[in-house]
């Protein structure tokens, strides 16, 4: 359980971040097996539209500095051991799979 206060930690600095950058999140999602290794964790930034997650895939540099966000926050892995942060979009979400985000993400 301490690790996902690190992860929701890390979420809120990462969703400042992005609203500095005028690319303010929907959401999170999360998941992961980090009780038994820390490196089984996957973060989706979630955006209402395609159009929304677009900019904030095409803004330099920004995963990098959510992994630098989620280390400051404490999450004792990264990028390097298998964590993986990206982008999606809801819209997707609600065309693929009708909305329903364990049949989409699984």
């Amino acid at each position: 359980m301490m690790l996902e206060k690190k992860v929701i930690k890390a979420e809120n600095l990462i969703a400042s971040f992005l609203s500095e950058k005028g690319l303010k999140p929907d959401s999170f999602y999360h998941y992961g097996a980090i009780d038994i290794d820390p490196k089984y964790l996957v973060i989706h930034i979630m955006y209402q539209t395609v159009e929304e997650m677009q900019a904030a895939c095409a803004a330099e540099g920004i995963i990098e500095e959510c992994f630098k966000i989620l280390k400051k926050a404490g999450y004792p892995k990264g990028k390097k051991e298998g964590v993986l942060i990206g982008f999606e979009a809801i819209e997707r979400i609600n065309e693929q799979a009708n909305g329903n985000w364990y049949h989409y993400f699984k």
